[in-house]
């Protein structure tokens, strides 16, 4: 008898493990989920096209009128492989920003739509967000937790997804930065794609 054959087969199944895909992370209204991450090569559907980039500067203020945080939001649209539209956001802090962002929220999911959340490993920038979650009712934001540490001056996020099942999107929508001195608290809204 090979006494060396559950090792073996705890070996090969810890590979399988490792290298298993990463799958979907749908988000239903109400819901908390972890996200860890994904790749081209993990979730061919996310293959696409870019059909809107727009970088928007934000600068949010104090009641006094001084600079609490400032920075970039990237938002881009892409048409996947399905041809619906994937809604992509990048988040940036300027160096000489005194605060930094740690909750991103998108609105605008309309309570039935399908939305599934993650962000990219294998794309650019610093932080990555551990959880997303959507409120309960309407159903129609969703949320990217960054906390601890945050998106600091100087640092960029990773390219953080909503993957929908919508055909269609409009400019000129709203998403909201939650941003902190670690005394201020405060949300600004900066101008970003959104499905229609």
């Amino acid at each position: 008898m090979n006494r060396n054959h559950p090792r073996t087969l705890a070996l090969l199944l810890g590979a399988i493990t490792l290298s298993a895909p990463v799958f979907a992370v749908p988000l239903a209204p109400g819901a908390t989920v972890a996200i860890n991450g994904t790749t081209l090569a993990s979730r061919p559907e996310l293959a696409g096209t870019a059909i809107y980039d727009v970088t928007t500067p934000f600068l949010c203020t104090r009641a006094d009128g001084t600079t609490l945080a400032k920075g970039k939001v990237e938002s881009r649209v892409v048409q996947d492989s399905g041809g619906y539209y994937d809604f992509y956001y990048r988040l940036f802090v300027d160096t000489d920003s005194p605060g930094y962002i740690f909750d991103f929220i998108v609105s605008n999911y309309g309570s039935t739509l399908y939305t599934d959340v993650d962000w990219r490993i294998d794309g650019v920038g610093d932080v990555a967000p551990y959880k997303s979650f959507r409120d309960n009712a309407p159903g129609t934001g969703v949320y990217f937790s960054f906390y601890a540490p945050g998106v600091h001056n100087g640092t960029s996020s990773r390219f953080i997804f909503v993957q929908t099942r919508t055909s269609g999107y409009r400019t000129g929508g709203n998403v909201a930065l939650h941003v902190t001195d670690n005394t201020t608290y405060q949300y600004c809204n900066v101008a970003a794609a959104q499905p229609m």
